[in-house]
């Protein structure tokens, strides 16, 4: 019997597993559908904005110029 009941824990645990894979595939789906919804109105995020703050580029933006990089 207590081989059957840890079969049956084994089993209970894949299935929440399975059901957290599940989950996290679907909000993928979900967000390349809002992606490709953006996309199709021309909304989309460019990866490549830039932020300004205060009439200056945002810290994350200035990153090549701590670093001694040219950007050009």
């Amino acid at each position: 019997m207590s081989d059957r009941m840890s079969r049956l824990v084994q089993l209970r645990f894949l299935e929440r597993v399975q059901l957290g894979d599940l989950e996290r595939t679907r909000r993928w789906i979900a967000d390349e559908e809002r992606r490709e919804a953006e996309r199709s109105r021309g909304v989309g995020r460019d990866p490549l904005v830039r932020w300004l703050v205060g009439g200056q580029p945002a810290d994350h933006e200035r990153g090549d110029q701590r670093f001694g990089l040219r950007t050009t």
